[in-house]
């Protein structure tokens, strides 16, 4: 076959017919004259939004004579294509769904709505005002109807889904005077891009219509998918339920004699003898053909397009542009490879038409070819059958390989290990992943993988690195193109492994914390051998609150009977630990975990100097790869934040075990390393362990010995460190005393770190070099700020052995202290009503959650429930508020998983509060209250999605039945304390479900005021001005509380105010003013504070869901 670069225009058989499966050459009207003489038969021409809808069209007009140059041939020049792109679905109303008070707002002010609801982040007003007016989506069917019914060959195109792409930004005067007015306006055309995208949502519900109005006309659609391969998949799937086709079984083909009969073997030919009867009436809800335009993902997912029970037939086109030149050129080859001959079409996707185009053609149609191992002039003969038919669309028959029949007398063999000449299929395997590890997969200096331990001397030298998705039939994951660990599933089998003790276990963890609340034995159950002792932390932690609250004496119980202590298995081969360890998943994957880690998690934890870390990642020098302990860890890290739930949780497994057998087997031996790397560990949440000896607790205790043998808690300043590593240091010891004090917040356990043994001086911006653009360093010195004052706040308030006089005075002072540093605050750092950044978000959550903590009054069987405060009510109300509208704006904007483990906990803290004040008897609060809890409760519920520990809280809020039924009391019924303050005109209703929230409580009509909902979110400010950053000495508490005796020095109280400092100084601090309401604060604590008989605790109390 002639090579490519050398070949004459003679040798490519255009004669033949070549047809572009899909192009834009109307985005360049002045080269629609060179379509007629080019080379190229048929041009499938794509129409993307509302600019180019007529100019396809007219396009086809003009050139809708019938093409000569094939014999037979019914095609004309141009195959017009109507349809809506997902770049410019923003601009359609999906007015399927009713909405509400469109009639009466203003066409503008309906303008602002549909963009700020279909686009992420929210859009301001001067962006929105460049945008078009949004048309409607029953007109666009409409139109696309109208034009498909004058041309019965067109297709629908091009449509589909694209996560990644953002919107372009308004012209600015360069970009307008450089602009190419040879293009049809409406696309980029060279703009800057904007940080807005469409929401998944509403390009999905755009899609699906234009799906159902080809299925409705029979048409075949031109499919666009970036990072959305999985979600169109389970659309089609859902379009074709109910009309799969009947697959013959084998007897049934092997009574087909006929010529016709041995045909119709052949996928998708035997459309009558093939779909069942639901498909057969019309119209159907799905296209017949599906063509995957320019088609990116990896090979193990055409398995599931390609079903034969599949009533699409569904094709791949490829690209030299965007396949065949891009970093993913080796992923796209294996997909040609493994594609069925018949399912393979070539395209340009060129926006101009002429010799340009054909060049591409016959660019990508030479390298399928020696891809697929065909010559250039080779072409299928139809069958008999087809030629006495008339058919022109036969399609080659392959013969399917038929699986051998054992006897059950004669079973499998089951081996652990296959021999060692056993070589993988290489159809399944990129040609870069046969034979032997790399240095850079291994990612070892000079470190052969079959001489770095004994184990590996037993494997095989042709052995391959399994991939990063194993053989599990659980996981339902694409292959991405790599190779399973050879033996893995016959090892389990041999084995009898069986995932349900894992599953058992999970759900024990889970219902631990019903058991606790629910059993009233739980503090006098014996703890025997061989169960799990639950320790519910000191006075600070939520469950001991929780526990303390329901008793009437202080039983100084802190430890519960939990579960039996779960049997763990071993999944893998102790020979095949190595190999996977040190397996690396495949490139572009790999690249694509990296960079999301470096974009989302490193700015705010800037554990690892990304500068250095990329240059050694890019650079793949075998002399000095990246340390594979922190690449697992960081790959970990990034699987979180970017992929779906399913996916995630099965990368995140796989990395996990991995990075834990690199660590556990001190193959790094840079100590500095194995700190970073426990410190992204935090990250992995096991859901089958406890959260003692595995998940953020354990990794940061670990971490925290590691730091501090190495001497990280003193100050190198004065040592031999070069300046890199000394940046370095303070940077980790600051992130690990992050850690340390959230961890130590959200389960009332010792702080692994004493701070009074560190001299390590503050943070400063110096200390960020090399960590990348986008590094938040003042966010980190700040939030390291907070973090110190809290762990010396904690021990003068919380200590065991602190005296009760110094733990009132202790509760001033930190008032003071931290109303200091907030209102010290950079504007950039303040709370924001609109677009919160996940750094200023976990700043502030973690500042209002201490608030809380310090705050809320304790249960009468504590030591502090003498101790509080002139405002703790005020406080804690708005602290509430605060998180919850933090995590309902971050929910609604698709970033809660940005934040770290104890998130869960913040919002476990502000739930709490939130149920005192649901049984408040002023009906706005308690309505205010009831909003609150509702929107945490879908946070948490998404939370759980990414954190098992968010399960356990989220199941002791659903499944308690004392709880359940304390919430119906809190939403059907009001206290009859303080009815002076009750609405004149409320009644009593006793007939809301048990389990309904919100629906129970807007549907009560003695209620006068409506009922927010979580998609309007409300954060309160306050009028405080900011300053400037004060001196880091002057705050820390440790010296100044101990010489201050407020009981003999008597002061000005606080502002409680200025504990809260934000952005927009026109807002109050709380929704209803408090402090209007004398009253509340005594009845709040009363509620605290309900003393009835552990029976009827839940009945009556009004703490908890």
């Amino acid at each position: 076959m002639p090579q490519m670069g050398g070949h004459n225009e003679d040798d490519f058989p255009w004669d033949l017919g070549v047809f572009d499966a899909h192009c834009h050459p109307t985005d360049t009207m002045s080269s629609i004259a060179e379509i007629p003489r080019m080379k190229a038969t048929t041009l499938t021409v794509m129409a993307t939004r509302g600019e180019d809808q007529e100019l396809v069209y007219q396009t086809a007009s003009t050139l809708s004579g019938l093409n000569t140059a094939i014999h037979g041939s019914t095609a004309g020049r141009v195959l017009p294509c109507f349809g809506w792109h997902p770049w410019f679905s923003h601009q359609i109303v999906d007015d399927s769904v009713a909405s509400s008070n469109t009639e009466a707002a203003s066409k503008t002010e309906q303008k602002m709505a549909h963009y700020r609801k279909v686009l992420t982040p929210c859009p301001d007003s001067v962006f929105v005002s460049a945008l078009p007016d949004p048309k409607p989506l029953s007109q666009l069917i409409s139109e696309t109807r109208s034009r498909l019914n004058e041309y019965p060959n067109a297709l629908v195109g091009e449509i589909g889904l694209d996560r990644a792409f953002r919107l372009p930004n308004s012209w600015k005067s360069q970009e307008i005077k450089n602009r190419d007015t040879s293009m049809t306006p409406g696309s980029r055309e060279g703009r800057a891009l904007s940080p807005y995208k469409v929401q998944p949502e509403h390009q999905k519900a755009i899609l699906k219509a234009q799906l159902l109005l080809a299925g409705e006309l029979q048409r075949p659609v031109s499919v666009h998918s970036v990072q959305a391969h999985g979600v169109i998949f389970d659309l089609f799937r859902s379009m074709w339920s109910g009309h799969e086709k009947k697959v013959p079984s084998r007897r049934e083909r092997q009574r087909r004699r006929s010529v016709a009969g041995a045909h119709a073997e052949s996928e998708g030919e035997d459309e009558g003898g093939n779909t069942t009867p639901a498909s057969s009436a019309l119209p159907l809800p799905f296209p017949p053909r599906i063509c995957m335009h320019s088609y990116s993902g990896p090979a193990e997912p055409l398995r599931q397009f390609l079903r034969p029970s599949n009533p699409s037939d569904v094709y791949f086109s490829f690209s030299t542009v965007i396949n065949l030149n891009g970093p993913s050129a080796q992923k796209v080859k294996e997909v040609i490879k493994s594609l069925p001959d018949d399912r393979v079409l070539i395209e340009s996707d060129l926006h101009t038409a002429g010799p340009e185009m054909d060049d591409l053609l016959e660019q990508v149609a030479r390298q399928v070819c020696e891809l697929r191992g065909w010559t250039l002039h080779q072409v299928g003969l139809p069958c008999s059958n087809c030629r006495s038919a008339g058919k022109g669309d036969c399609r080659i028959h392959e013969k399917k390989k038929r699986l051998a029949v054992r006897s059950i007398l004669d079973p499998v063999p089951i081996r652990c290990r296959p021999p060692p000449s056993s070589e993988p299929s290489p159809r399944l395997l990129p040609p870069e992943t046969v034979g032997q590890p790399t240095a850079f997969t291994t990612a070892f200096r000079g470190i052969k993988p079959e001489v770095t331990t004994p184990i590996a001397s037993t494997i095989p030298t042709d052995y391959s690195p399994p991939s990063v998705f194993e053989n599990n039939t659980n996981n339902n994951l694409p292959n991405h193109g790599m190779q399973s660990m050879p033996g893995t599933q016959e090892c389990r089998r041999q084995s009898g492994l069986d995932p349900s003790p894992d599953q058992d276990a999970n759900g024990d963890l889970e219902k631990r914390l019903v058991k606790i609340i629910d059993e009233e034995e739980s503090s006098t159950r014996e703890i025997q051998r061989g169960v799990r002792a639950i320790y519910v932390g000191h006075e600070l932690s939520n469950m001991s609150f929780l526990i303390r609250q329901q008793r009437d004496k202080a039983d100084g119980v802190y430890h519960f009977a939990g579960n039996e202590i779960p049997r763990r298995q071993l999944r893998t081969g102790h020979d095949q630990l190595l190999v996977d360890a040190l397996t690396l998943p495949e490139q572009s994957l790999a690249d694509e975990l990296v960079q999301a880690y470096f974009n989302y998690v490193n700015p705010g934890y800037p554990i690892v100097e990304e500068d250095h870390f990329m240059a050694q990642y890019h650079n793949r020098d075998p002399a000095d790869p990246p340390p594979v302990l922190l690449l697992q860890t960081i790959l970990l890290v990034g699987a979180h934040v970017t992929r779906p739930k399913a996916e995630r949780d099965a990368l995140k497994e796989i990395f996990f075990r991995r990075a834990k057998w690199l660590f556990d087997s001190r193959i790094e031996r840079n100590r500095d390393i194995m700190v970073q790397a426990a410190l992204l560990l935090t990250w992995y949440s096991d859901s089958a362990d406890d959260d003692v000896a595995a998940n953020a607790h354990y990794w940061v205790g670990i971490a925290a010995r590691i730091a501090t043998g190495l001497g990280m808690h003193r100050n190198p300043v004065s040592s031999n460190f070069v300046s890199r590593d000394r940046r370095m240091w303070r940077r980790l010891w600051y992130i690990l005393v992050q850690f340390d004090v959230m961890i130590s917040l959200s389960y009332g356990r010792p702080q692994a770190i004493n701070l009074e043994d560190s001299d390590v001086s503050p943070l400063t911006t110096s200390d960020f070099e090399g960590c990348g653009p986008r590094v938040q360093s003042e966010y980190v010195i700040h939030f390291s700020e907070l973090c110190t004052m809290i762990s010396y706040i904690i021990r003068d308030r919380f200590g065991l052995r602190v005296s009760a006089e110094r733990r009132k005075a202790a509760l001033h002072e930190a008032d003071e202290v931290l109303a200091n540093w907030s209102l010290k605050l950079p504007d950039n750092l303040r709370l924001r009503t609109s677009d919160m950044d996940p750094w200023s978000a976990m700043l502030h959550l973690t500042y209002n959650n201490f608030l809380i903590l310090l705050h809320r009054p304790h249960p009468r069987a504590s030591a502090y429930s003498d101790d509080y405060g002139p405002h703790d009510a005020e406080i804690c109300s708005a602290a509430a508020g605060v998180i919850a509208s933090i995590f309902e704006e971050l929910r609604l904007n698709d970033r809660l998983k940005f934040l770290w483990y104890t998130g869960v906990h913040t919002l476990f803290t502000a739930m709490i509060q939130v149920r005192v004040e649901l049984r408040f008897s002023n009906p706005v609060l308690a309505i205010n209250a009831l909003r609150r809890f509702d929107s945490a409760s879908y946070s948490l519920r998404e939370l759980a999605s990414y954190w098992s520990h968010a399960n356990t809280i989220l199941r002791l809020f659903e499944d308690s039945r004392r709880l359940q039924e304390d919430l119906r009391m809190a939403t059907s019924q009001r206290p009859r304390h303080f009815s002076n303050t009750r609405d004149p005109n409320h009644k009593e209703n006793d007939g809301n479900p048990p389990n309904s929230t919100s629906e129970s409580a807007q549907a009560n009509p003695s209620l006068p005021y409506a009922v927010p909902t979580p998609e309007s979110p409300h954060i309160p400010s306050s009028s405080i001005s900011p300053g400037q950053n004060q001196p880091f000495d002057n705050w820390i508490p440790s010296s100044n509380l101990a010489s201050v005796d407020p009981l003999d020095q008597p002061r000005e109280l606080l502002d409680w105010r200025q504990l809260f400092s934000f952005t927009d100084p026109d807002q109050p601090v709380l929704p209803v003013a408090m402090e209007g309401l004398p009253e509340l604060e005594d009845e709040w604590r009363q509620i605290y504070w309900q003393e009835t008989p552990l029976s009827d605790l839940l009945q009556d109390g009004g703490w908890m869901h």
